[in-house]
């Protein structure tokens, strides 16, 4: 008897056991199904998979080899074409007669610009001599106390609010300033706490708006009249406020920001929270106290009056100036040799042994820009540029480049044939880059059914190597935890995963370079707020409803 008693207590336990489980999975399945949709966007959004400084830019002159095209320029007309296409043509055939109607007067304008062209050079060299000779004024470096006082204070709670009243809230230029933690979330503990201030701070100033600043004003009632009570006004509830998330460096409150971002936060009748982005770029950061004391004045050397880098950017300055007047005085030149081969007999003749390729008329070469006759004989075009010492390197023998034709605007296809050992004879700064680098010579082929002419400048445009498999992802969606990035991205599954991504360098302050974890093809969300989670269910948005 005892025994049944223990057994039907045991299967009672049991079941109640069995019961208990299915209820919590039940509970877990249903809030699990039934999660709010997180937000993912498309990386094509929120990021970029290369930027202008990935690539390098280079010009150079065209030369031809064992090939050679005929320009019209506007004041020539064409009297005879003794060529057609297949013909064969030895060097000194005729292949075009023409009349022009340039002056011996334009040419010699030409001439004296060139002449100008090198005096302002001159003048620049001069002006150059004068930078280098200048003293730095000298500013005694602050002791390591001070430097650190420069920094702030350190941010150890996990967030703080600003406390201005007069930023309530209640638009975008009054936002409230929360400076979060780096290692905390946006939750809606943090939420909770903003919003309880916006309504403070939006009932106070209410206060101050509606209290009577006559006093004679006050004392102005009847005697007679019954004096009634002031009704209070309803207190103001908010449902939406402004609010600028910002995280610093080394949650330093003078740390450079990592983040500004601002939010609008929607508080719906039940108390939950929706978020939605705004730029914020414009606001000033109101929650900084003002200095205390002001700083010591130290014993300033003041030499020229300019600080070292003040010099130093002079310095860059002018030298980009001169390297510009250099190539402006190459353009130029090339020009003038042009006008006086216009000038000398009227007629052009062929420089290579060869096939005529093609003969257009006159008005299609004009309309097309392109050559009015081609004569090949196998060759192509090769242009030199010029690559800087840092990233020489970084250029292999065979890679393809880019070649914009500056007189066209028509974009051709290239290859690097070489690369110099010994720096370039003439000045090699391309333009862009560090202007007193030592720059190499490379030379690239570019084929024959090119449209370029000899002597005209062309840029040549080829990537630096240094992140070509590095993509760029705003900053708002890359979080850190002890030391390590992070993102939220939609897995296989369709559900939000967390993902931990190598970052590399950072671009404008804005944007974080991706080495890996992170492709083109992922959708992230924002990385904050109660519903971003591992597991929880994802839905595709449009970018305009971050800001919505």
């Amino acid at each position: 008897m005892k025994r049944k008693s223990k057994l039907k207590k045991f299967f009672i336990a049991l079941v109640c056991l069995i019961l208990i489980g299915a209820t919590v999975a039940g509970i877990y399945f249903y809030s699990g199904t039934n999660a709010e949709p997180v937000n993912v966007y498309s990386f094509q959004y929120l990021g970029m998979t290369e930027y202008w400084g990935d690539s390098q830019e280079s010009y150079g002159y065209v030369q031809t080899d064992r090939i050679q095209t005929i320009f019209l320029s506007t004041t020539q007309k064409v009297t005879d074409i003794p060529v057609s296409v297949g013909d064969e043509v030895k060097k000194g055939d005729v292949l075009l007669a023409f009349d022009t109607t340039l002056s011996d007067l334009a040419v010699e304008r030409k001439r004296l610009a060139v002449e100008k062209l090198k005096l302002q050079l001159e003048d620049a060299k001069v002006q150059l001599r004068r930078i280098n000779s200048m003293k730095p004024m000298v500013i005694p470096k602050p002791s390591d106390d001070e430097e650190d006082k420069n920094l702030g204070t350190a941010l150890t709670d996990p967030y703080m609010i600003s406390n201005q009243s007069k930023y309530d809230g209640s638009s975008a230029e009054k936002a409230l300033i929360c400076w979060l933690n780096s290692n905390t979330s946006i939750t809606d503990e943090v939420l909770a706490a903003l919003l309880v201030q916006a309504e403070e701070f939006q009932n106070l100033n209410r206060e101050l708006e509606t209290e009577p600043t006559d006093p004679e004003a006050q004392s102005e009632t009847d005697p007679t009249e019954e004096p009634t009570e002031p009704t209070e006004p309803e207190p103001i509830k908010v449902t939406r406020f402004h609010v600028v998330f910002k995280v610093t460096k080394d949650n330093m409150s003078l740390g450079n920001r990592i983040t500004w971002q601002g939010m609008i936060v929607n508080v719906d009748d039940n108390g939950k929270f929706g978020l939605k982005f705004y730029d914020a770029g414009t606001l000033k950061d109101h929650s900084l106290p003002p200095d205390e004391e002001a700083p010591t004045t130290p014993q300033i050397d003041y030499g020229s009056g300019y600080t070292a880098s003040q010099i130093a950017e002079m310095r860059s300055q002018q030298e980009k100036t001169i390297k510009d007047l250099e190539f402006n005085i190459k353009m130029a030149e090339a020009e003038y040799k042009i006008m006086l081969t216009e000038v000398n007999d009227g007629k052009v003749y062929a420089e290579v042994d060869g096939t005529v390729v093609s003969v257009l008329t006159e008005e299609e070469a004009q309309m097309t820009g392109q050559p009015l006759i081609k004569v090949s004989g196998g060759g192509g075009f090769f242009v030199e540029g010029t690559i800087s010492e840092l990233s020489r390197d970084e250029m292999t023998v065979g890679t393809e480049v880019t070649v914009n034709d500056w007189r066209s605007g028509m974009v051709y296809t290239g290859t690097i044939q070489s690369i110099g050992d010994y720096p370039s004879g003439q000045n090699g700064w391309n333009g862009m880059g560090n202007p007193t680098a030592t720059y190499y010579p490379f030379t690239v082929f570019v084929a024959e059914d090119a449209d370029l002419q000899s002597g005209s400048y062309v840029s040549i445009v080829y990537s630096s190597g240094t992140s070509e498999n590095g993509i760029y992802l705003e900053n708002p969606f890359l979080r850190t935890e002890n030391g390590r990035s992070f993102v939220y991205v939609r897995g296989a599954d369709g559900k939000l995963e967390q993902r931990f991504v190598t970052t590399g360098k950072s671009l404008w302050g804005s944007y974080t370079e991706i080495l890996s974890g992170l492709s083109p093809e992922d959708f992230l969300a924002f990385p904050y707020g109660t519903e971003v989670k591992p597991g929880a269910p994802t839905r595709e948005a449009e970018l305009h409803e971050l800001y919505e």
